[in-house]
């Protein structure tokens, strides 16, 4: 992949979030998630790439939104959304909830070199039960929401250690003085490396 506008806006839009708990409705023009109580949201557009005229298209899905129950809905406007998207959701009521840049660096010839941590600092990839809670305590103090149902912290675990040595990724947590202090997940998919969830506990 070259680090081109266009080529990074492609890789960031095919890029769709999706827990393995949360209910998918998708269609050819946009795909909806139904959170899990978990996440500290509970309804979200995660595609949206109508084939007809742009407010006949946000009423398709506001209604089939509607139909869930929450009163909210956040919807996601990325680089490759259609234009006059932003305007047309704003003129409805919407506003602005948070404000993501999207960065890119090129692997291909090593990592980048990076500060040395000044306190010490341990790393583990979550391949147990103990660390995946221990990720998804980290995870509320950034994001919200609550700690999943055990069950939940469970798979994860199952899931990431199976990923990991596979190359397809996972997520590591570090700790300060044997406290959690900090997670983050990568997934690599055709060969790009998506980073999620990165966050640090505030003390």
């Amino acid at each position: 992949m070259t680090l081109s506008t266009t080529a990074v806006a492609a890789a960031g839009a095919a890029w769709v979030w999706t827990p393995d708990d949360a209910e998918v409705v998708e269609t050819a023009e946009y795909t909806i998630l139904r959170l899990p109580e978990h996440v500290a949201f509970d309804l979200s557009v995660a595609s949206f790439t109508p084939a007809g005229p742009l407010p006949a298209a946000v009423d398709a899905v506001l209604d089939r939104a509607r139909a869930f129950g929450p009163p909210i809905l956040d919807w996601q406007v990325l680089v490759g959304s259609p234009t006059g998207l932003a305007a047309e959701l704003a003129g409805r009521g919407g506003r602005v909830k948070l404000g993501l840049e999207l960065l890119a660096a090129d692997l291909s010839g090593g990592a980048p070199p990076l500060r040395p941590p000044t306190v010490d600092v341990s790393l583990r990839w979550v391949t147990d039960v103990a660390t995946a809670r221990d990720a998804a305590a980290v995870e509320v103090t950034g994001f919200g929401g609550a700690l999943p149902p055990e069950a939940r912290i469970e798979a994860t675990a199952v899931k990431v250690a199976k990923a990991l040595p596979a190359g397809e990724g996972g997520t590591v947590v570090a700790y300060v003085d044997g406290e959690p202090a900090g997670c983050g997940g990568v997934s690599v998919v055709d060969g790009v490396a998506r980073l999620t969830g990165g966050v640090v506990a505030p003390p």
